[in-house]
């Protein structure tokens, strides 16, 4: 099979981009052909300012990235079409364009971007769904992406149009949600439940023994403020005996290192970025890895390569991060926002030994049956053939 898979990169790499080469790697070692349509927003700098501005202009309805792709798909005439990001720099008319191609097409939901502009459901440091319940124009009057008015109103005009046209809920034959949270959000959101399909992110069995623990817990991720890293601070504050690492970087760094419970450095300790064989030591000799998030989480792969590794997770329970942590039994999890309660999961996995080895084993068991790759493949030849099934001839085109 020949698969067109589009993506727009972004300007900051993360677990989604990783995701999509992984799934691109994991086709082809099954002797699928993958032709990559991509762009890459890194590249959004280095542009005069004209193009920029032309650039961010086309985020409703690019002509010019339609008019490439039909181009690009009638000389490599690929059998299916994988959707991951089209945002900024292609825009929605990449579906057009496919359709009108007679490609079925797959969309993978990594984040909230078909329901909210900023693609998070989370605004001013809270949980926001003004634009499903009000309308699109709400991420305007709160400058909800990048908290700027105007480009809030080119993604909310994006999405806007696209449901409106009838873009998005019939020209996209198979979404792929990866999680029940974001399938009844789409439901929710106008997309006919047949055409949605669960099916979660994969990593290959890192370990098959559990390595010894040293005394810390582990954050390790983008340090921002929907993440509730105050909260975890205020939870080790009250711990003994036990030193937070706290791994990543990001918009808030400095605002954490400057907060009151960080100030002991014999209990919290910042060590950045870190990757590779440091990360994955890093995440193999906690206690624990704590993702204590407050906004609606899809499927961070910190939680899979902590799984993998055989370190429980202690997260809170929102978003789809009860899909991937089974309370009790590869970790624990804990009310958004209370510290109390994430304090106490803490001290149990500190206090009781065996629930940490047993948690730990379940881990790997877990990850190898659950998440491997050999499964995700399997999951996605099915959602495919749907795909291709549901494929009906080109409707709602926008030019």
């Amino acid at each position: 099979m020949k698969i067109i898979q589009i993506h727009n990169y972004y300007n900051t790499r993360g677990g989604e981009c990783r995701v999509v080469e992984a799934e691109a790697e994991l086709l082809s070692q099954h002797g699928h052909t993958i032709v990559p349509f991509n762009r890459d927003s890194q590249h959004i700098g280095d542009m005069s300012l004209p193009n920029k501005v032309m650039t961010y202009l086309r985020i409703p309805y690019n002509k010019k990235i339609y008019r490439e792709l039909i181009t690009f798909i009638k000389y490599h005439q690929p059998d299916i079409a994988h959707v991951h990001n089209v945002f900024p720099m292609m825009s929605a008319s990449v579906y057009v364009a496919l359709k009108q191609c007679g490609l079925p097409i797959v969309q993978t939901l990594h984040n909230f971007r078909f329901l909210c502009p900023n693609g998070k459901f989370f605004v001013k440091r809270r949980i926001c769904e003004d634009c499903q319940s009000k309308g699109f124009f709400s991420a305007v009057i709160k400058g909800c992406v990048r908290d700027n008015c105007l480009t809030s109103a080119l993604y909310a005009a994006a999405i806007a149009r696209a449901w409106r046209s009838g873009n998005f809920p019939n020209n996209i034959d198979q979404y792929i949600a990866l999680n029940h949270f974001v399938e009844k959000k789409m439901i929710d959101g106008g997309v006919p439940a047949n055409k949605i399909s669960i099916c979660g992110n994969f990593i290959a069995s890192e370990t098959l023994s559990i390595a010894d623990k040293k005394s810390y817990i582990l954050y390790i991720g983008r340090l921002s403020p929907e993440k509730g890293i105050f909260t975890l601070l205020q939870a080790v504050s009250s711990l003994k005996g036990v030193t937070l690492k706290i791994a990543g970087t990001g918009p808030d760094e400095k605002y954490l290192q400057q907060h009151p419970h960080a100030q002991h450095r014999s209990h919290v300790e910042f060590i950045g970025h870190v990757s590779g064989q440091n990360k994955q030591r890093l995440i193999a000799e906690a206690i624990c890895t704590i993702i204590p998030s407050e906004c609606y989480e899809n499927f961070p792969m910190t939680a899979l390569e902590s799984l993998s590794l055989g370190t429980p997770v202690i997260a809170s329970s929102i978003g789809g991060l009860p899909d991937i942590i089974k309370h009790g039994v590869t970790g624990l999890l804990f009310e958004p926002g209370n510290h109390q309660q994430l304090a106490k999961c803490i001290q149990s996995l500190i206090d009781n030994p065996n629930q940490l080895t047993a948690m730990a084993k379940q881990a790997i068991t877990v990850t190898a049956s659950q998440f491997s790759p050999e499964k995700h493949y399997q999951q996605l030849m099915k959602i495919y053939q749907a795909a291709s099934q549901e494929n009906t001839s080109p409707t709602n085109l926008e030019m």
